[in-house]
């Protein structure tokens, strides 16, 4: 009778230990699987950011294209209207990547010092050489600011991302 007590006693207790063992790595990985998705998601943000930056990239090089047109060759201002998508780009920056608002003013004080040139270079006044030596200047200046500050901004999300990633693979070593 101690025999059979004792048989299903290490029965019930290996089985006991088998389903903690199972329940315990079930949890670890379903842990590790939500950390994996986190970081997905903010790597998607994050890419999502670093678009935004070359579109606003390319934005203002093309628009600086059409004001050395307008200024040079008095040549009508053609431009679709689109937008500069700074609202989005400002949220998802607040939400996935905090540590890059800091740069935001700057990346504001381009596109102020470029709606002064768009507001100088505009109206159908006539200019001399020097006018628009310095009208263009001002153009690639602020331009070269907004480029500038986008291609700081995307290296810091592509850093953000890397570190992420690495955070995430050095705790499953852990």
């Amino acid at each position: 009778m101690d025999a059979a007590v004792i048989g299903v006693a290490g029965t019930l207790l290996g089985g006991l230990v088998v389903g903690l063992l199972t329940h315990w790595n079930s949890t670890a990985l379903a842990r590790l699987e939500m950390k994996w998705q986190q970081v997905r998601l903010r790597q998607e943000k994050l890419e999502e950011i670093a678009a935004l930056l070359d579109q606003i990239d390319q934005y203002y090089k093309k628009l600086m294209g059409e004001v050395i047109l307008k200024i040079e060759n008095d040549k009508p201002f053609e431009f679709g209207g689109e937008r500069i998508p700074f609202e989005r780009l400002r949220i998802l920056m607040e939400f996935y990547a905090p540590t890059m608002v800091a740069d935001w003013p700057k990346l504001e004080s381009g596109h102020e010092m470029f709606g002064k040139v768009l507001i100088d270079a505009l109206p159908n006044v006539p200019r001399n050489k020097p006018e628009k030596q310095e009208l263009n200047k001002r153009a690639v200046t602020a331009q070269s600011k907004v480029s500038k500050v986008c291609r700081s901004l995307s290296e810091k999300a592509a850093f953000l991302a890397h570190e992420a990633v690495n955070n995430v693979a050095a705790n499953k070593a852990n």
